[in-house]
């Protein structure tokens, strides 16, 4: 359809693009002059942990308070037209490089690379910071305890199986503390360098293929599946064979160079992963936290339980979760986990802590961190 405006009305594309690098250049020296801040910031943090005769080196450059109070300032001060959801992803990259700025940061994951573990701390860390994949949960809890990296992201809870067992059984005989937490939508996509109608094999784990049964039997029904131990390991083995698919995350069709032949294939929307961000200790009080705690009561005592429970009450703490372990040293005894509004350090919980321990000889501070459960949609017209 040809152009009606009249010329002297129509952009002048060189014009438009001088603007653009002008532009260019303010953000650049804007973001090193942001950076020369970050810098400061990070000289305050030292002299801090320096006078508390903490190692400087080790200070925290976490800060997943602070880190909120930005993403939440971002929605306040823009105007369009860029959507909030890009603005805090440019911004996941600029606090990303800023933190290594302030020092060198590695940070440990339940590996291999692709998995959604991987994908969540991409998610909570940005590209500026060096990744370390470890074998198992039980090993990435060792790495940072070794201080071979500064933080560490392990699954937490999913939405549909519930909590990952074997770090609860970690965090109740480790040193470390939860700093913070990020969500991720558990997605599946088919990956292939190949055409839906040519793959003879999928690879995957046996809980993707669960987790796509529909998909895969609507669309794939006479193919054979081949079982791996992780969904990055499924798209390996694809990425090898001219003829295979992987059921495994979008991440995996960049690392392991294959096409994204279907995404979404998961027969369950809302399927969400937590996952936990682990440090040697918790992060300060921030405008709204929720701790996760354990604790042990005298089961010789009627109502031991509801003694402890009733402080939380008391004192106007909100319970979210409740459950129970076996206590692994003591046949027949358990510990509850309970997780709550409020940060341990702050009342009321702080003063919730301290009644409890009245009823329970054992009282464990597993985390204090932000609130970032993500707000369920309720849909609409």
């Amino acid at each position: 359809m040809p152009n009606d405006q009249p010329a002297s009305q129509i952009p002048n594309l060189s014009y438009i693009r001088e603007k653009i690098a002008g532009v260019d250049e303010d953000i650049v020296r804007l973001l090193n002059a942001r950076a020369n801040l970050s810098l400061q910031v990070g000289e305050a943090k030292r002299v801090e942990s320096q006078n508390r005769g903490d190692d400087p080196k080790e200070s925290q450059v976490f800060v997943p308070g602070q880190e909120q109070l930005v993403f939440d300032r971002l929605g306040q001060v823009n105007q369009g037209p860029l959507p909030i959801t890009a603005l805090k992803a440019i911004y996941r990259e600029v606090m990303s490089a800023s933190i290594a700025l302030q020092r060198p940061v590695g940070v440990g994951y339940l590996g291999p690379r692709g998995t959604f573990t991987h994908a969540a701390a991409l998610k909570k860390f940005g590209e500026g910071v060096a990744y370390s994949p470890y074998p198992t949960i039980a090993a990435v809890f060792r790495a940072l305890e070794a201080k071979e990296v500064t933080y560490a992201v392990v699954p937490a809870e999913n939405s549909r199986a519930g909590s990952v067992q074997p770090t609860l059984d970690q965090l109740i005989s480790s040193p470390l503390r939860i700093r913070g937490e990020t969500y991720l939508p558990v997605e599946q996509c088919l990956l292939s360098n190949t055409t839906l109608a040519s793959i003879r094999r999928i690879y995957s784990m046996p809980v993707a293929f669960e987790q796509s049964e529909k998909w895969l039997e609507s669309n794939a029904s006479h193919v054979e599946r081949v079982n791996c131990d992780s969904t990055a390991q499924a798209a390996e083995q694809a990425s090898r064979d001219p003829e295979a698919a992987a059921v495994a995350s979008a991440i995996c069709s960049e690392i392991y160079g294959l096409n994204i032949i279907a995404r979404g294939i998961q027969d369950q929307r809302d399927n969400t992963t937590r996952f936990f961000i682990l440090a040697p200790e918790v992060a300060p009080p921030s405008a709204a936290d929720k701790s996760l705690l354990a604790f042990s009561v005298d089961h010789r005592q009627p109502g031991a339980l509801c003694d402890a429970l009733r402080c939380f009450k008391e004192h106007g703490v909100n319970l979210t979760n409740i459950a129970s372990r076996p206590h692994g040293p003591r046949p027949w005894e358990y510990l509850f986990f309970v997780e709550c509004s409020g940060h341990s350090q702050a009342p009321p919980l702080s003063r919730v802590l301290d009644d409890m321990k009245a009823y329970c000889p054992e009282i464990l501070i597993l985390g204090s961190f932000p609130d970032q459960r993500p707000i369920p949609s309720r849909g609409g017209m």
